[in-house]
């Protein structure tokens, strides 16, 4: 399980604009402060619970939220289809079951003020727009999933399962048997990093069957690279979801890492074990100390992409992405740690 959740129901064109903005893609932090974005986010969680009791319902929900509805109903809650009266009291069971008004509650509580989160998807749009002008960004609803999804998206919307962010501390994942190293993760400052991440993993899905591990973590240095484009702002060990002692452990030791991967031959291997131990989520990251945090060939990964587009600074981002040869962006990037 990865500390996002997120349902891959888009399907877009992306290899008809890959190369539509050869952009620049240098360390230089573009000035975004003229782009207009809208990234006030929508309570869907505060209009079904008023809404619902109301005979017109459905169809309010339906105009006013469109494919966030349908998802949210039939796919994340799975409510059988059925007629409208019959989706609305199973709708009205959910709203009113004193778990969920429960965790309603809490929601409200961590999140009084949206304005801070706001202002980090703000950020989020207005360097999404900068590099891919050409894209509309979608609209952001928030919604209380009860522990389904964390992220959902979807060509037309981002939807935010506030309840997967609650704070580590939050009693609701310990009842769910929540493991304690992705409590840690489900802190309200690492949603932004997390619906970047699985932005970019909707846009890009990995292909992992038959994948090498280079290819693998090459990919996930991609999405790593992506999600600083997209906030610059944001430190590294928010955007890996690490504490910084982990992300100190892996700069004190990126050598040592590096010289595991290349003794165990790990770089060509299809053993999905590797990925497992090196690019999972799990309580650490195996074969190293307790202090070492889980997923650190995702941090390789991310170090050699940097190197490559510093080696490359004429390469857009669009172009990064495109590239499909992770051998070649490693030999490229002159890593040796």
């Amino acid at each position: 399980m990865q500390f996002y959740s997120k349902i891959r129901f888009r399907s877009a064109p992306w290899a008809l604009i890959c190369f539509c903005m050869l952009c620049s893609c240098g360390t230089d932090k573009p000035d975004v402060s003229d782009i207009q974005v809208d990234t006030k986010i929508e309570r869907f969680d505060h209009d079904l619970t008023a809404m619902i009791s109301k005979p017109d319902a459905i169809a309010k929900l339906q105009d006013k939220y469109g494919l966030f509805y349908e998802t949210f109903t039939f796919k994340i809650l799975q409510i059988r289809p059925g007629s409208d009266e019959e989706v609305s009291e199973a709708l009205r069971s959910f709203v009113t079951d004193s778990s969920v008004s429960s965790v309603s509650k809490s929601i409200d509580s961590v999140y009084k003020d949206m304005s801070e989160l706001e202002e980090g998807f703000s950020e989020f749009a207005k360097h999404y727009k900068y590099y891919f002008p050409q894209d509309t960004f979608p609209r952001i609803v928030a919604c209380n999933t009860f522990f389904n999804y964390a992220i959902a998206i979807d060509s037309g919307f981002i939807g935010l399962g506030l309840d997967m962010f609650l704070g580590e501390k939050s009693h609701y994942y310990e009842m769910i048997g929540m493991p304690l190293f992705m409590r840690k993760r489900m802190a309200p400052k690492y949603l932004v990093p997390a619906t970047v991440i699985g932005w970019f993993n909707t846009e890009y899905p990995r292909e992992m069957e038959g994948k090498e591990f280079l290819n693998q973590m090459i990919h996930q240095g991609k999405s790593m690279y992506y999600a600083s484009k997209m906030l610059p702002e944001t430190p590294d060990s928010v955007l890996l979801a690490f504490s910084p002692s982990e992300l100190k452990w892996c700069e004190d030791n990126e050598e040592r890492i590096w010289s595991l991967f290349i003794e165990k031959k790990m770089l060509f291997s299809t053993d999905p074990s590797h990925y497992i131990k090196f690019l999972g989520e799990a309580p650490k990251s195996s074969g190293f100390p307790d202090d070492a945090p889980d997923r650190i060939g995702v941090w390789i990964g991310w170090q050699i992409v940097n190197k490559y587009m510093n080696k490359n600074p004429e390469s857009s981002l669009q172009q990064l992405i495109a590239e499909k040869d992770a051998l070649k962006i490693l030999e490229q990037s002159g890593y040796k740690p």
